[in-house]
């Protein structure tokens, strides 16, 4: 358990890929719904609206269509797996911190509103670059390929979260 905590850290800060996680479905399964459940709980925290579960799915579905897309339209689809597995586990490794700032930023203390701006900003970053390095190493292409991709997946996970803030899927 400790060498697979290990393997996402080593994702998270670029040295190692998808290709290096374990190729199993079953493994994949278990880090998707273990960051689907942590994401659903920071967003339950977060935006506390009754939508959250959602909102969540939503996002995770949005987010693995297109991945597949760009993974079959780049000539690679039997690399979802992996690549799916290692957005989840990061994105796991990301929300853990993000509760913690929900939790100082729900405080009103506002001396702390700028420290936690920064953070939250931060994160969004690590964020970026982690997704761009999947892509990248999923697709074996170049950043001038794969940073449009991450803005694309970013903007995608924007319209997705924003279309639950319009009147009409509020009802």
């Amino acid at each position: 358990m400790h060498s697979l905590f290990r393997l996402f850290i080593d994702i998270l800060l670029r040295r190692k890929g998808p290709q290096d996680l374990p190729s199993s479905w079953s493994f994949g399964l278990v880090v998707v719904l273990c960051g689907l459940l942590a994401n659903a709980a920071y967003v339950a925290m977060a935006v506390p609206d009754g939508r959250w579960l959602v909102r969540t799915v939503a996002d995770f579905a949005a987010s693995a269509g297109f991945l597949a897309l760009v993974l079959v339209l780049g000539g690679h689809p039997r690399r979802f797996q992996q690549s799916f597995t290692a957005l989840c586990g990061v994105g796991l490794l990301l929300t853990l911190p993000a509760y913690g700032f929900v939790l100082l930023a729900q405080t009103g203390w506002s001396p702390l509103q700028w420290l936690l701006d920064l953070l939250f900003t931060m994160l969004l970053v690590a964020s970026l670059f982690v997704t761009e390095h999947i892509l990248r190493q999923a697709l074996e292409c170049s950043p001038w390929r794969s940073v449009p991709l991450t803005f694309a997946n970013l903007m995608l996970s924007i319209a997705v979260s924003q279309w639950f803030n319009l009147p009409a899927a509020a009802a």
